[in-house]
C-alpha cells in the first residue's frame, strides 16, 4: 500500500460529495481514501476504520462510521460489497486522480498488489472495463453503478442490522456478534486496543507490551481510558513513587482495580475449600447445607 493518495481539487465541487449529510461523513471518505490499495479498495470494517483514523476523535463512533459508509455508497462515491461474508468498498474512478505506476505486466512497481477481491460483478467479467487515468471530467460525476438500487438496498439492510446488533457497541455481546459475522474481531479488536493504548501511554509502552494486546482488547475503549486515568500514582496511597506504566499494566491485567471500585474476588479453584466457603452471606450453613 502507498503512503497516501491524491485528493482531487475538484472534490469540493462534486455534486455527489456535497450530497453527503454532514462533515463527519466527508471525513470518513477522505480518510479512508488515503488508505486505499492500488485498486482503490479497502476493508469496509468500522472497527478497523475507527482504529486507523478516528480513535482520537471524541465525536467518532462505530455507528457513525457504519452510517457514513452507507451514505457514501448511496451517493455513488464508493461501492460496498461482500465476498465470503467479509465487507469491502471500492472507490469509484479511483485511477482518474491516482496514478499507480505499473510494469509491462500491469503489476504496481512501488507497492504491493491488492489482496482485496474485486466486487462480484468485476469477477464475473460483467462490470467495468480496465480503468485508465484521466482528468477530463469530475470523477464523482461520471460513475454509474450497475444495479445501484439493489446494491443500495443491500447496503442499507446491512448497515441497519449492524446498528441494531451494536446498541451497545463496545459491549462483550457486540464483540461476540462481530466475531460471528466477520471472523475478524480478534484482529480488529487488537488493533483498536493497540491504537488506544498507544495514544494514552505512548508508542514505547505499546511496543513493549505487544504480546498482551490481544488479551487487553477485552477492555472497551472507554474502559481503557478510565484505567489510564486511574493509573496515576498519586491516586494510590503509599505508591506515589511507582511508575505509572506499572500501575497501568496491573489494571489492564486486572491484577488490581481502580481505587474505590468494588470487585468480588474470583474464586481460585486450585485452592482447597475451607469451612468459610460453605457459609451463606448471613453466616449460616442452611442454604449450602440443603444444596
Amino acid at each position: 500500500m502507498a503512503r497516501g493518495r491524491i485528493i482531487s481539487v475538484t472534490l469540493g465541487r462534486s455534486k455527489k460529495y456535497n450530497q453527503l449529510p454532514d462533515h463527519f461523513t466527508k471525513l470518513v471518505y477522505i480518510h479512508t481514501l488515503t488508505s486505499a490499495d492500488e485498486q482503490g479498495r479497502i476493508e469496509a470494517d468500522a472497527i478497523a476504520i475507527y482504529g486507523d483514523h478516528f480513535v482520537a476523535d471524541p465525536e467518532a463512533s462505530l455507528k457513525r462510521i457504519e452510517a457514513a459508509l452507507a451514505e457514501l455508497h448511496r451517493v455513488g462515491l464508493i461501492q460496498l460489497y461482500e465476498v465470503d461474508e467479509k465487507r469491502y468498498a471500492e472507490f469509484k474512478d479511483f485511477d482518474k486522480h491516482n496514478t499507480v505506476r505499473r510494469d509491462q505486466d500491469g503489476n504496481p512497481t512501488r507497492e504491493g498488489r491488492s489482496r482485496i477481491p474485486p466486487p462480484p460483478s468485476d469477477r464475473a467479467g460483467t462490470a467495468q472495463a480496465p480503468r485508465s487515468p484521466s482528468t477530463e471530467t469530475d470523477p464523482q460525476e461520471e460513475v454509474e453503478v450497475k444495479d445501484q438500487d439493489q446494491d443500495q438496498d443491500q447496503a442499507e439492510v446491512l448497515a441497519q442490522a449492524r446498528a441494531t446488533d451494536r446498541a451497545d457497541e463496545d459491549s462483550p455481546e457486540a464483540r461476540f456478534t462481530r466475531l460471528a459475522n466477520t471472523g475478524q474481531s480478534d484482529q480488529h479488536e487488537t488493533a483498536r486496543a493497540r491504537a488506544v493504548i498507544r495514544r494514552l501511554a505512548g508508542a514505547k509502552f505499546a511496543s513493549e507490551n505487544e504480546a498482551s494486546m490481544l488479551s487487553w482488547s477485552r477492555h472497551t475503549t472507554d474502559r481503557l481510558t478510565a484505567l489510564w486515568h486511574a493509573s496515576a500514582p498519586q491516586l494510590w496511597p503509599g505508591e506515589a513513587g511507582k511508575r505509572r506504566s506499572w500501575l497501568f499494566t496491573d489494571l489492564l491485567n486486572e491484577e488490581r482495580y481502580p481505587p474505590g471500585e468494588q470487585r468480588e474476588p474470583e474464586r481460585r479453584y486450585d485452592q482447597p475449600i475451607t469451612g468459610a466457603d460453605l457459609l451463606d452471606d448471613d453466616g449460616s450453613l442452611e442454604g449450602n447445607w440443603k444444596n
